[in-house]
């Protein structure tokens, strides 16, 4: 449902970027899996030695008990976009060369002989996948059925840890995919945003399969090597251990966010218009012009509101971190992004610009603690790491084919989160506009909390944008004890 919270004297609308009826259409659908060859191929996919990541390894421990169609739903990423021209063997070859293209959506994932987890890959050429025709339902039927169908796929229990269904109109088709975490990330969807509609392209076209993206498993057997070869004293592990409270723990969410530690509320996302293209441009000018970050100047005008109305102006989060070791990586898909722990602390009299030295120098030191995933760094230290609140800063032009996304009316979704304590807080910068995205404990102090800081974060941007607040200077910097 779309709701207009006032911000100033401007009203902006809200919406839910979960996969809800609204983001369904009526029309013959059609759901799509692995064909028997396939699935017989799995079975016997040669062994790989290169290791998972932490979160890998312990996102396979803790999800296989969770309940697709109950209460504790395995959460899913995922997109909807139109597919122009298509029939059924077209929409088959696209799915078959995403698959080609990307090496962890040909990992399989099992547990070995010692009670770890091994890797098998499916040959380039393998993976085929054929339709089973739901018939012509209606959009709330559609919804019904792709619901479970993109719950029940989208796991880390079996390969292809990816759901994938069609509805087709007098528009063109569109295709739903659905990805487990284990295989797919933020930056992921973004780039598979425009990348089915392009492989389709190719197809119709005749053009031969594109070379292969840069490989996930790759990168985790760097990282576990790099990870490996830390000490106990290592400067990354001391980052970890000095977020710690006296509990060894992770610090929890804002006091203002009226969420106590442990508990466990349903979950809502919600996506916050801060400011439209233009206004975007002349912030992101703004910052130019004041050689500051585009990405930490967003976080720091969000996260000093957030601070200001704490009691001692502090709080404690973590902060995402992309992982991909180059733009060489900016077409790979998988899991890329991990977390670092991060505080910020602002003065009564701070400048803009002192918040966002702050953030900026923590980030200086703590950005090399991501090669510890959060399994790796509370076992190291025999402590609790659980997210409390995450932010994130993602810069939508940077993904390959972005400008197209809205004539193939690119969608992201999200699937059902179970119920916790947890706040993620999304600065996501589109072709059209900053919006604010936020998974939230539904409770009403929380949402009241959620909704104050974006109105505080889009007046001081709207003020940054217009020059009518001075970013970088202030009465007096008064440094923070």
């Amino acid at each position: 449902m779309t709701q207009t919270p006032t911000f100033g004297r401007k009203e902006v609308a809200y919406a839910s970027p979960s996969f809800t009826a609204s983001g369904c259409t009526g029309g013959p659908t059609h759901v799509w899996f692995a064909n028997k060859a396939t699935q017989r191929a799995v079975v016997s996919a040669p062994l790989d030695e290169r290791p998972l990541t932490a979160d890998q390894s312990a996102h396979i421990d803790t999800i296989p008990t969770a309940n697709p169609d109950g209460s504790d739903p395995a959460p899913w990423i995922g997109l909807s976009c139109l597919i122009e021209g298509s029939t059924r063997s077209s929409i088959a070859e696209t799915l078959s060369r995403y698959v080609d293209r990307h090496e962890i959506m040909r990992s399989i994932f099992d547990t070995d002989e010692f009670d770890g987890t091994a890797r098998s890959l499916l040959p380039i050429g393998t993976a085929a996948f054929e339709p089973l025709e739901l018939g012509e339902l209606t959009s709330q039927e559609n919804f019904n059925r792709l619901s479970r169908h993109l719950a029940r796929e989208a796991r880390c229990t079996s390969w292809p840890y990816a759901g994938f269904a069609t509805i087709e109109t007098n528009k063109g088709t569109f295709l739903f995919a659905a990805f487990d975490h284990m295989v797919f990330d933020g930056y992921s969807l973004y780039i598979s945003l425009d990348e089915f509609p392009r492989l389709h392209a190719g197809v119709l076209a005749g053009d031969s399969a594109p070379a292969p993206a840069l490989s996930h498993a790759d990168f985790a057997h760097v990282e576990h090597n790099l990870a490996t070869a830390l000490g106990a004293d290592s400067p990354e592990l001391a980052t970890w251990k000095n977020a710690l409270n006296e509990r060894r723990e992770l610090p929890g969410l804002p006091r203002q966010a009226g969420i106590r530690d442990g508990e466990r509320h349903p979950h809502e996302f919600i996506s916050i218009p801060l400011l439209d293209g233009a206004e975007s441009a002349q912030v992101k000018e703004r910052f130019r012009d004041r050689d500051v970050s585009t990405g930490f100047g967003f976080l720091s005008v969000l996260l000093g509101n957030a601070a200001s109305l704490e009691a001692d102006r502090s709080i404690n989060f973590l902060v995402s971190t992309h992982n991909r070791p180059s733009p060489a990586w900016g077409e790979s898909i998988g899991w890329f992004a991990g977390v670092v722990p991060m505080s910020l602390c602002v003065a009564e009299n701070a400048s803009g610009h002192a918040t966002y030295e702050e953030l900026k120098e923590q980030w200086q030191v703590s950005q090399f603690a991501s090669v510890l995933r959060m399994p790796d760094a509370a076992r190291r230290l025999s402590a609790t790491i659980e997210p409390a609140l995450v932010v994130s800063y993602m810069e939508g032009r940077h993904a390959p084919g972005a400008e197209h996304w809205e004539r193939n009316r690119a969608k992201a979704l999200l699937g059902p989160t179970p119920p916790s304590s947890q706040i993620h807080l999304w600065i996501n910068s589109m072709p059209n506009g900053t919006f604010l995205e936020v998974r939230f404990p539904n409770t009403r102090r929380c949402r009241e909390w959620i909704l104050s800081i974006a109105a505080q974060t889009r007046e001081t941007l709207i003020g940054i944008g217009t020059r009518t607040h001075e970013f970088d200077e202030c009465p007096e910097d008064i440094p923070c004890k």
